[in-house]
């Protein structure tokens, strides 16, 4: 016996009961916190990256295809979706996008300003005069219209194409022409 007078080894049943229930709220804690059972899918999952072609021009301004052709080709291609980006003013009223052979056309306008070009995307309706002038007020104009600006080919060696004013608020830049 102990000086306490319990034997030496031993437990109480209050210290049986008590390390039970702690056993109980640990392993409760474990089977609560563990992650969900793994899903196995019965089919590849699809790529998170969708391809598709920026900055086209049809034959409705420099471009040779047709709208049709070129959408044919993106298919082929297998790309998703096209932006088409024809010369304009932004005086014509914007197409919807729709798809042709399997392929998102999305309408744009590419706009001559004075510092380069310009893409005009998601424009809601038809300017009610022609955009052209300086890169500011025409980025202005697209945004009022409920559009964005992409600055088009700003590297080009093309000193008409590459991009020449860096202060005015653009929405995206063409990465790669």
């Amino acid at each position: 016996m102990t000086a306490g007078g319990g034997a030496r080894g031993t437990f109480g049943p209050i210290a049986l009961a008590t390390l039970g229930v702690v056993l109980l709220v640990a392993l409760t804690y474990v089977a609560a916190t563990l992650p969900p059972p793994a899903v196995h899918l019965d089919r590849p999952v699809r790529p998170a990256v969708v391809y598709g072609g920026f900055h086209i021009h049809s034959s409705l301004s420099d471009g040779t295809g047709t709208v049709d052709a070129i959408a044919r080709a993106a298919g082929q291609a297998g790309l998703a979706f096209i932006i088409l980006t024809d010369h304009g003013d932004a005086t014509r009223s914007p197409r919807p996008a729709e798809y042709r052979s399997g392929v998102l056309c999305i309408d744009g306008v590419e706009i001559t300003t004075d510092a380069g070009h310009v893409v005009a995307l998601g424009l809601t309706e038809a300017a009610p005069y022609p955009l052209s002038g300086e890169a500011r007020d025409v980025i202005e104009d697209i945004h009022r219209l409920g559009g964005w600006a992409v600055v088009a080919h700003p590297d080009s060696s093309k000193s008409d194409f590459s991009w020449r004013d860096w202060n005015v608020p653009y929405d995206g830049i063409e990465w790669l022409n």
